[in-house]
């Protein structure tokens, strides 16, 4: 939920477009003018803020008259924008339009994230990134999302609901209170807009049972099949709790169910039963499949690359058992890859604060203790220590190998000839040793 804040509030995702400068710093595009727009960027959010509390200001002095002007009612809709093909855009996107009874028109944005922030990627890995809430006027909507297909559903609220809708988000936007801590499935860019829907309601919605039993894994890989390495780094980092099966609310972390969700939703108005949405049009022409790019090409699939490496790591083998000789520069580059993604698993695993990461059952053979061979091997006298290494390491990978039916969790294919390719190394080097104290 979001951190403190002493004004109503609730959970979501981010990722940020802060107007132009900003946008493109986190697009990577850094220039010499780095400073003048950060000055620019401070301006830009301080005159903000104060147009948003004039207006605010304005709008909570009108709301005590009466409206003899013929003032349009205020509007509150949500809009959903279809997959880029940006990792981080492959689950789309969705944000909250309000329009004022003057007109003022403006989308709130919890998608905001800013990649220059101190320490922003240590702080993403170990589950602390900060997103926050961003108001800029519907005009600047489709920048950055080119192509992008993009459907805004009207909702069914009162003016009193979203004129208070309204007051809430213009003080959610300040800075002092945007910032909310960033939870993948349950506090993020989706499930915070039906947050503030739902407290200006005054009830939860239902959201009743589709009869779909999935899991959060299965969601993932819907929307990453055609990014099969990204797919297998997800499969790698969350654990065993992604396996289990979700309630249809709590799909609604990825934006394009939300809102497939929300036209079966209702409200009661005026002791009468009628649908949340009151109208739903495409805003933005694009593919319902949105930008995303085509499958991985099969010769470079994980499984693939890792069933090569198994085939030259037997043949590598054999070659070593009969020349009696371990191939040390080889097993180097094994055991040095395998440290560091170990130790990125053991991170993530048992110090982050992620969502579904721990218990995770690939720390079991993914561990930073590939760094003991990686050091002893070039250790004179050092071979009783290795083969006790090698010997508990081929039984950890053993149990890895037959423990995926019973622990429930969901491997990915490409698991298997990778913990194989370190099964392989392992009894290589027991073999050869045993080999060379026989032949003495």
């Amino acid at each position: 939920m979001c951190p403190a804040m002493p004004i109503p509030r609730r959970g979501c995702c981010v990722k940020r477009i802060n107007y132009l400068p900003l946008y493109c710093e986190a697009a990577g595009h850094k220039t010499a003018r780095h400073t003048r727009q950060t000055i620019m960027r401070h301006l830009t959010e301080i005159a903000l803020t104060i147009l948003l509390w004039l207006i605010t200001g304005f709008n909570g002095l009108a709301a005590d008259m009466p409206d003899t002007t013929g003032h349009k009612p205020y509007r509150a809709s949500l809009i959903t924008i279809y997959p880029g093909s940006e990792v981080f855009e492959l689950f789309g996107h969705t944000d909250l339009r309000l329009i004022t009874d003057n007109g003022t028109d403006m989308i709130f944005n919890y998608g905001v994230f800013d990649f220059n922030s101190d320490n922003f990627f240590f702080r993403f890995v170990k589950g602390e990134t900060d997103y926050m809430c961003e108001a800029y006027p519907t005009y600047f909507l489709k920048e950055g999302y080119d192509g992008r297909r993009m459907v805004e559903q009207q909702l069914n609220l009162s003016d009193e609901q979203v004129r208070r809708m309204w007051n809430y988000l213009v003080m959610n936007a300040q800075p002092m209170y945007r910032n909310y801590r960033y939870k993948y499935f349950s506090d993020n860019c989706s499930t915070r807009p039906l947050n503030v829907i739902e407290d200006f309601l005054g009830n939860k919605l239902t959201f009743p049972d589709d009869g779909r039993r999935v899991t959060f894994r299965d969601i993932i890989h819907g929307y990453t099949r055609n990014y099969a390495w990204e797919q297998l780094g997800i499969d790698l980092l969350i654990g065993r709790d992604a396996d289990t099966i979700i309630t249809r609310r709590q799909t609604m972390f990825v934006p394009m169910l939300m809102m497939e969700a929300m036209r079966a939703e209702t409200v009661t108005r005026d002791g009468a039963t009628a649908p949340l949405v009151t109208s739903e049009q495409v805003i933005n022409p694009g593919s319902e499949q949105g930008l995303v790019l085509g499958p991985t090409p099969w010769p470079i699939r994980p499984v693939l690359v890792f069933s090569a490496l198994l085939v030259l790591a037997v043949t590598l083998t054999i070659s070593d058992i009969r020349r009696r000789k371990v191939c040390r520069p080889a097993d180097a580059v094994l055991w040095n890859v395998a440290t560091a993604v170990g130790l990125l698993m053991w991170f993530v695993t048992f110090i982050s604060t992620h969502e579904a990461t721990s218990p995770n059952f690939n720390a079991l053979w993914l561990h930073p203790f590939y760094a003991v061979p990686l050091v002893l091997m070039w250790i004179k006298g050092a071979r009783p220590m290795l083969r006790l290494f090698h010997a508990a390491n081929a039984a950890v990978l053993l149990v890895a190998l037959v423990q995926w039916p019973i622990c429930g969790q969901s491997p990915n294919p490409a698991f298997f000839p990778a913990i194989a390719l370190l099964l392989t190394r392992n009894i290589n080097y027991l073999i050869v040793d045993l080999r060379c104290k026989k032949s003495k």
